[in-house]
């Protein structure tokens, strides 16, 4: 009988030692996992329910590319990407099917390289639009971003 007190006891103690941080970090982990409940339930139901994505028949293609196109801005925030910049922004208008859209590349002007690519691009390409942030890089991307869609 005393060893079950004692290892009670013990128990309880040692939940009493959680700190602060400790109870954080368990509330945490708890919010991740109901948070991630809604994306299994769906996983769960095409999974067993045999859910697949629905194929378009060509009417449908045809109807949808009949539409007006409307206007769209990809945003590209870079810091040394010079490297593979100009085979992205090549690959991408190769490779969409659309026409009214423009790419707005943001670059920071301490930057060179890539500065020079993009600017090579915004010749090459007239749907290309080279934008240099205010300030020197790096900054996050959110910055560039937020400054460039305030810019459009």
């Amino acid at each position: 009988m005393d060893e079950k007190l004692g290892s009670s006891m013990q128990f309880e103690s040692s939940f009493s030692l959680l700190s602060g941080h400790d109870i954080f970090m368990l509330g945490l982990a708890f919010s991740c996992l109901v948070m991630i409940t809604d994306d299994i339930f769906v996983d769960f139901l095409a999974l067993f329910g045999g859910i697949k994505p629905r194929k378009m028949i060509p009417e449908e293609f045809t109807r949808m590319h009949s539409l007006e196109e409307k206007k769209i801005i990809i945003f590209m925030a870079n810091w040394h990407e010079e490297q593979m910049l100009e085979r992205m922004v090549t690959g991408n208008i190769n490779g969409i099917i659309y026409a009214n859209y423009e790419i707005l590349i943001g670059v920071y002007p301490n930057d060179l390289p890539t500065l020079n690519a993009a600017r090579r691009l915004e010749k090459k390409f007239k749907n290309v639009t080279v934008f240099v942030n205010t300030l020197d890089g790096p900054t996050s991307k959110g910055q560039l971003i937020n400054l460039m869609a305030d810019y459009v």
